[in-house]
């Protein structure tokens, strides 16, 4: 199922600053993982039939074999394939320990388009933020 997008009609830039703010938050408070030991944390944000915009947060994983290991946009997808009430997802941020922001891999590029619209915002930001 592919979820429907309202791109940025319900955010405004305060919003989305304030969603930065939270996504390094709450990277920073996570413990580097054993393998890369480079935090990444994503919010996919949605709309939920009742107006209320709702965040779920994934953050990347590993295991000693890497292929086991989870990207932070697909563990947050994950919640999204559970969430009820979703109306429209309105976009996806994904921060890091990297100076400037990254974008996604080849690996989450193809999940992501598998389930969400192409003109779903994908917001990213490095940890300098200015």
């Amino acid at each position: 199922q592919k979820f429907k997008v309202s791109a940025f009609e319900v955010m405004n830039d305060d919003d989305i600053s304030s969603l930065i703010r939270l996504a390094h938050s709450t990277r920073l408070s996570l413990k580097k993982p054993s393998q890369s030991y480079f935090r990444v944390v994503s919010i996919i944000s949605y709309e939920d039939f009742d107006g209320n915009v709702v965040n779920l947060f994934g953050a990347n994983i590993e295991s000693v074999f890497i292929g086991g290991s989870i990207c932070a946009e697909r563990a947050a997808l994950c919640k999204l394939r559970m969430a009820h009430n979703v109306k429209s997802v309105l976009s996806i941020l994904i921060v890091s320990d990297a100076l400037f922001p990254l974008s996604p891999g080849l690996l989450c590029r193809e999940f992501l388009s598998s389930y969400l619209d192409r003109k779903v915002p994908v917001i990213m930001s490095g940890s300098r933020i200015t």
